[in-house]
């Protein structure tokens, strides 16, 4: 579990660095996080 949070946070910082206009890039972001919540429960 520790693990995937880490790794949660670093796909956060780096989509935050590489474009913080898009939005639909972070939304993208979002689900693909949700998606791995789910597999990883």
């Amino acid at each position: 579990f520790l693990y995937t949070r880490k790794l949660f946070v670093l796909l956060h910082a780096n989509i935050k660095k590489k474009n913080k206009t898009d939005k639909n890039d972070l939304e993208i972001s979002r689900k693909r996080m949700l998606d791995y919540k789910e597999r990883f429960k």
